[in-house]
């Protein structure tokens, strides 16, 4: 089931139909939000398009950069990772 949700964000204000329930939206709209702000902060930016591609690049790298650290181990995992199969195939060479 749709439903209605209005967003205001960078001084303009809409409405769409989402699946998705409002709570989530609004984590959704937080999150932007959150990012939106810290960018202008960081960088001084005023310009809205600008800004709202900037964080949308922003994004799309952190959820590149989470994806990948979720199935690359890295450091301390790899480590125990390795030392597992090391083990495994110790015993079962002895």
């Amino acid at each position: 089931m749709e439903h209605p949700f209005e967003i205001n964000i960078l001084g303009t204000r809409f409405a769409i139909r989402t699946d998705q329930s409002p709570q989530h939206m609004e984590r959704v709209l937080s999150t932007y939000t959150r990012k939106v702000d810290d960018i202008m902060k960081k960088t001084g930016v005023q310009d809205p398009l600008k800004i709202a591609i900037l964080a949308g690049l922003v994004l799309a790298d952190d959820l590149l950069h989470e994806q990948t650290d979720r199935t690359s181990p890295h450091g301390d995992e790899l480590e125990r990772l390795t030392s597992r199969l090391l083990l495994q195939i110790n015993e079962a060479l002895e």
